[in-house]
């Protein structure tokens, strides 16, 4: 009797794979460190949002999967699984409502096709749905009014974790205690992030219904009005950075024999004078000590932040002293809405409608409150990594000195547990040569190929060495016309423009308009310098929506073919509430 023949293999399931918001987080080629760190971070955040939803442990098991690939890698680039986040959002009541919402926060151009659940039976929607639509709604409020107090807790409890973490001396222990500090920060910090992922999804919920509100009740037909509503709060931690630069900058124009070795200076001996005994040097220091670990691409491992190579902040430092806004309590702006005049604008469209307005004023309150701490919250993960960087740079200097890898570099492109194998026990049979070298020569290649569009489908999972075939590219777009995206900051200007894809220590701005591909928060300390920001990619509550808001420089984002139809020089007249964007006069600069 001849053997039965196999069973065929299961269809792989079709993946939708979209970077238009992570992007902004990991912009560019991310090395495997970085990636599987962030896989397992993902994974933890978003098991405590299950668990915040009330759901079992049983039941979140069942969700194994779907948790441990909310991320792809494709051809190393970042990407959400954008069908598993559609399967996250279901996990609550109302899909069909936040759906929408979710895709706004990821600045979507392309949302997927996932239906939501099917419509349920008479016996199971009120036997079944409607008592967890109860339960659900119930435990939402109960979240939605201890958040103030979680959020409390959470950064109290953060700055205490922190403080201990970031004090070791990882560069003096052995790559096993290193990370065995690592195992520890994974459950003291990131399995204890419930508050910032509650908080984010209260910004998105609320965000969405105050653009639902906004045009349904005809306070703005463009909805764009909530933007000067959500203005300017003060208390968001991110445009201090820029603000203490910028301070810095002023200190050294008052010295005018400073100032013109400071700007003739290389950067070591810049560095150097930043670093000089006085009120240049104490304000420096205070500076790096608050905020040494920002950088660009600044949750990228692999990245070295302000504190480890302040020659960044030295080449901003010198573009604030060439520019024209140093010296100035506020840089100039534009006729943007202000937040009282939207205030009394609201007032005005809602006369007569007391319920409304005061419903209205509600929404907005606990928006506004969201997009502040998720924005603070942001600084916090930012020092998190700074303190995993340190841990994971010193297991590679380690692992250097012992032979095992040719330079401390090299330990980003191993996975973080191929490390925690190589210090175990037994480790020392695995080849961490042979597997960089390999790695190596893998993203080389990536980094040949042109990039992947924001939004595609594979038919089934992507492994993180796996090429995937880049499509043709699009026909170039026409130098001139309108430009269309989300607008952020309302106001209107006419500037020329400055195309900037990275930022470097040859940056220069005068009160352009920045025209770039995505922001991290990194960028923060160049806005003094802009007088408008127009980003390709993003949505209203991305780190650049925030910050330009909170700074009054009129921006529009998710922006299509913002950097491939402008250039350096164009002339531009941008108009920050209706998102618009358009070329009035062709610059000299190269087409990017």
């Amino acid at each position: 009797m001849s053997a039965a023949p196999p069973a065929p293999a299961p269809a792989p399931r079709r993946q939708v794979w979209d970077n238009s918001n992570i992007n902004e987080s990991y912009p560019g080629i991310t090395l495997p460190l970085t990636y599987s760190f962030i896989q397992r971070a993902y994974r933890a955040v978003y098991w405590q949002f299950c668990q915040v939803l009330g759901l079992s442990e049983r039941e979140i098991r069942g969700h194994q999967d779907m948790l441990g690939n909310m991320l792809g890698c494709l051809n190393g680039r970042v990407y959400y699984n954008l069908l598993n986040w559609y399967r996250l959002v279901a996990l609550l009541p109302g899909f069909r409502f936040n759906k929408g919402f979710m895709e706004a926060m990821m600045g979507l151009r392309q949302p997927a096709d996932l239906a939501g659940p099917p419509p349920a039976g008479w016996a199971a929607k009120y036997g079944r749905e409607l008592p967890r639509l109860v339960r659900t709604g119930l435990r939402a409020v109960w979240l939605q009014w201890t958040l103030e107090r979680r959020i409390r807790n959470f950064h109290r409890e953060f700055d205490a974790a922190h403080r201990k973490f970031a004090a070791l001396d990882y560069e003096g222990m052995p790559p096993a205690e290193a990370l065995g500090h690592y195992g520890a920060m994974e459950r003291e910090i990131l399995w204890r992030w419930k508050a910032p992922i509650i908080n984010d999804f209260s910004a998105m919920v609320f965000y969405g219904a105050l653009k639902k509100l906004t045009v349904a009740w005809g306070v703005d037909p463009d909805g764009g009005l909530q933007n000067a509503l959500v203005s300017r709060q003060g208390a968001i931690e991110s445009t201090a950075v820029a603000d203490e630069l910028h301070g810095i900058a002023a200190l050294i124009a008052r010295d005018v024999e400073l100032r013109g070795r400071f700007l003739a200076a290389p950067p070591a001996e810049a560095v150097a004078l930043l670093r000089a005994p006085g009120a240049v040097g104490d304000a420096f220091a205070q500076y790096l000590e608050r905020y040494g670990d920002r950088c660009i691409a600044e949750l990228k491992l692999e990245s070295r932040s302000a504190r480890d190579d302040p020659s960044f902040c030295v080449a901003v430092l010198q573009n604030y002293l060439r520019g024209s806004s140093v010296g100035a309590v506020s840089p100039a702006r534009t006729e943007g809405l202000t937040p009282e005049a939207a205030r009394e604008e609201l007032r005005r469209r809602l006369r007569g409608h007391p319920f409304r307005h005061w419903a209205y004023r509600w929404v907005l309150s606990r928006a506004a409150r969201a997009i502040r701490n998720r924005e603070n919250q942001r600084l916090a993960r930012t020092r998190a990594f700074a303190v995993v960087r340190r841990i994971f740079r010193s297991v590679g200097a380690a692992l250097a000195r012992d032979g095992r890898i040719a330079a401390g570099e090299d330990v980003f492109y191993l996975r973080v547990e191929e490390l925690e194998a190589a210090v175990g026990d037994g480790g020392r049979a695995l080849d961490l040569r042979a597997l960089v070298g390999r790695r190596r020569g893998i993203y080389e290649r990536f980094r040949a190929l042109p990039p992947l569009p924001d939004h595609l489908e594979t038919p089934g999972l992507v492994g993180g060495e796996e090429l995937v075939e880049v499509p043709g590219s699009a026909p170039a777009a026409a130098a001139t016309g309108v430009l269309k995206g989300l607008g952020a900051c309302p106001g209107v200007l006419t500037r020329r423009a400055v195309v900037l894809l990275e930022p470097d220590t040859s940056v220069r701005l005068n009160g352009e308009i920045l025209v770039t591909r995505q922001t991290d928060p990194g960028w923060v300390v160049l806005f003094p310098s802009i007088s408008g920001l127009v980003v390709e990619r993003g949505s209203m509550l991305s780190h650049s929506a925030i910050v330009a808001r909170e700074m009054g420089i009129p921006a529009a984002v998710g922006v299509p073919g913002a950097v491939s139809r402008i250039r350096t020089g164009d002339l531009l007249r941008l108009d920050g509430a209706k998102g618009t964007v358009e070329i009035l006069e062709a610059g000299e600069g190269a087409r990017q």
